[in-house]
């Protein structure tokens, strides 16, 4: 059984976007957008910006 922190995004893709090779979604504004949450911690302002590292789960 495998529910949604399991699930590879870079394999099954998400319901937010990032731009890789996989999932062919380049072109989708909401990529970029600061509505993404994929995007969100790494926008201006947001406390999560200082972490250089990958958290599995958050960034």
């Amino acid at each position: 059984v495998h529910y949604g922190a399991d699930l590879d995004t870079e394999k099954f893709c998400s319901g937010f976007p990032k731009a890789n090779l996989t999932c062919k979604m380049d072109d989708d504004p909401y990529v970029s957008s600061g509505w993404n949450l994929n995007n969100f911690a790494r926008l201006p302002g947001s406390v999560l910006a200082f972490e250089q590292t990958d958290i599995s789960g958050v960034l």
